[in-house]
């Protein structure tokens, strides 16, 4: 199940980091993306409905934390989309869309408060009834989906995903509008826009914003990692999953723990190097 769950997520963020070189605008990037996970998840699927879980443990463990990661990017996309395709035309409006949408969310989240509390303290007491297929009983009411197939995930699993999806969503809403409110300018999406994009690994990216959050340098330190995850993520027209998983590896290991900041720092004097044999003043 592991190496499946790596593989697949390896195989998935190739794919995404070349549609996003390959993207002319955001419509086309957010479409192109919504069918790569569609395909992951089919992928997916199609493995849990022939899988048998060594212990209730090891399902709880994938309903509640693995599976969710990846319907968490099959939401966030197919949601992005929707909103490139339904985006209007001059600022106001854009705003006022922008804010209905954010709404919508935040009425999302009031709906289930009471299991998103369970997810955001990370409680443990009723994982056995919430990500175990089939339970004796349900603890908290959820809205029924009667496509929801119950051999491949529990309703309380999808729920979770959605937290995760809407959360980025929200953050992703937030900084559109006040971006639109200092004066950016109009979003379309079918527009060719110059973006920012990252060219390097996911690895390095975790590692990077794993140090500007631990250096204290931005906020004064108040902004917590997952934030800068969100805010780069988007800045840099690039998506990270998994990072703690791969900063739990970084930690544990003997020797190079911080290879992209030696790296960076190499990059660095050599360049300052550089100058001194052949200085420019400009």
């Amino acid at each position: 199940m592991n190496q499946f769950l790596t593989d697949l997520q390896q195989n998935m963020e190739v794919s995404m980091h070349a549609i996003s070189k390959e993207s002319e605008h955001d419509l086309e990037l957010a479409n192109r993306n919504k069918d790569c996970l569609n395909k992951t998840m089919e992928l997916l699927n199609d493995f849990v409905r022939k899988y048998e879980f060594q212990s209730i443990e090891d399902e709880i463990r994938f309903f509640k934390e693995q599976r969710p990661l990846f319907y968490a990017e099959y939401i966030f996309w197919n949601e992005v989309f929707f909103l490139e395709s339904n985006f209007p035309v001059g600022k106001k409006w854009q705003i006022r869309f922008l804010k209905k949408e954010l709404k919508r969310i935040n009425n999302f989240f009031e709906r289930h408060k009471e299991l998103y509390k369970y997810y955001k303290q990370q409680l443990k007491l009723h994982d056995g009834q919430l990500f175990v297929r089939y339970p004796d009983e349900k603890l908290l009411s959820v809205e029924e989906n009667p496509e929801l197939d119950s051999k491949i995930s529990t309703a309380y699993s999808s729920l979770f995903a959605k937290f995760i999806a809407y959360e980025k969503l929200a953050a992703k809403i937030q900084n559109s509008i006040v971006n639109l409110k200092s004066g950016g300018g109009e979003k379309n999406g079918q527009e060719h826009t110059h973006r920012l994009r990252w060219t390097g690994t996911k690895a390095q990216l975790i590692e990077l914003v794993y140090a500007l959050a631990s250096s204290g340098v931005i906020n004064h330190g108040k902004l917590h990692v997952k934030q800068l995850f969100l805010i780069l993520s988007e800045f840099l027209h690039t998506e990270v999953t998994h990072y703690y998983p791969y900063f739990q590896r970084m930690r544990i290991k003997k020797k190079d723990r911080a290879q992209f900041m030696s790296y960076l720092s190499e990059c660095l004097i050599r360049r300052m190097d550089e100058s001194d044999e052949n200085p420019r003043f400009h």
